[in-house]
């Protein structure tokens, strides 16, 4: 019960501070909404909203601190605190914390804000491995298990067909957050095939889900030049660019899928598409934008139940 109202508490927090922070950089208000409707019926909201994992917590923390950017807030506890929530769940989601900092203070204050966030990190770890026991596993053996999530070629024979393996990941980096693809049965890491998977990739959609990605990608352009043009106004801009540029090089070479990890950028793809909705033919965005919403509700939806069945059919 605890865990259902954290996730739902965490889905709270993102939509509302998404919509703070469109807000605070001048989006009029129906274009928040519209905004806010994207993430509400986009697949990693849908996907990742609805099951007790970490990935929905991360991505509310994601949000929040892009809102706390949007306000020019200085405060030195939060940016302290900014490290051990963002580090706390995955060492990527740092770089938001560090980016973030670094556009709020003077270096040498940026150094010590970060110098006290990984000493708080440091001592939450070590009271969670050696006096709680909650976290039994050092830090050798993560990195160890991680390495059998990189994707790279071995030789120079491998380098072509692991080009167009990079770039069906980035394809799946900006769409798949939005429009899930129909998932299918699949051998897990080990390959033994003992143990069966949900795998999602390539461009396996409905009718409504391939008009979902068309209108969502013609959010996403056009929200980003809208947003390049405000990077003088705001420091958001260039805090959401530099973090969506080193996700999207990560998930590359890591990891099976970029959906199973992009709750935790999802927000700040969200604010460029909601971009989209200000400036020049701001009345055809808004339309495009609700054709999104009821499209991509509709093929997430369909996707989610078809994967709840094929959950119940990998544990017959």
């Amino acid at each position: 019960m605890f865990g259902r109202l954290l996730i739902g508490a965490s889905g709270a927090v993102s939509t509302v501070s998404i919509f703070l922070t469109l807000r605070a950089l001048g989006i009029s208000p129906i274009s928040r909404l519209l905004g806010c409707g994207i993430f509400i019926c986009s697949g990693a909201f849908i996907f990742w909203w609805s099951v007790l994992e970490t990935f929905p917590i991360g991505g509310a923390f994601m949000a929040v601190l892009i809102l706390a950017l949007s306000i020019n807030l200085k405060s030195n506890l939060f940016w302290i605190l900014a490290t051990p929530f963002t580090l706390g769940i995955t060492p990527t989601n740092w770089l938001i914390g560090i980016v973030g900092v670094f556009q709020s203070f003077r270096w040498k204050k940026s150094f010590e804000l970060l110098a006290l966030g990984v000493l708080m990190s440091a001592t939450i770890y070590g009271i969670s491995t050696q006096v709680l026991k909650t976290n039994t596993r050092g830090m050798p053996d993560l990195i160890n298990k991680e390495q059998i999530f990189l994707i790279y070629p071995k030789n120079i024979e491998e380098m072509p067909e692991y080009a167009e393996i990079y770039i069906k990941r980035g394809v799946g980096f900006f769409c798949s957050p939005a429009v899930v693809a129909q998932g299918y049965l699949g051998p897990t890491e080990d390959h033994s095939g003992l143990w069966k998977g949900i795998w999602y990739g390539g461009f396996r959609y409905s009718f409504s889900g391939y008009i979902a990605v068309i209108c969502w990608l013609m959010l996403v352009f056009k929200g980003s030049s809208n947003l390049l043009r405000y990077r003088k106004k705001s420091k958001v801009p260039l805090t959401i660019f530099a973090f969506l540029l080193f996700q999207l090089g990560l998930h590359l070479v890591y990891g099976r899928h970029p959906f199973l990890y992009c709750a935790h950028f999802m927000p700040c793809l969200v604010i460029i598409a909601a971009f989209s909705l200000s400036g020049k033919r701001i009345r055809l965005f808004q339309g495009i934008a609700l054709v999104f919403c009821f499209c991509a509700m509709w093929s997430n939806v369909e996707t989610f139940y078809n994967s709840i069945d094929l959950v119940l059919e990998a544990n017959k």
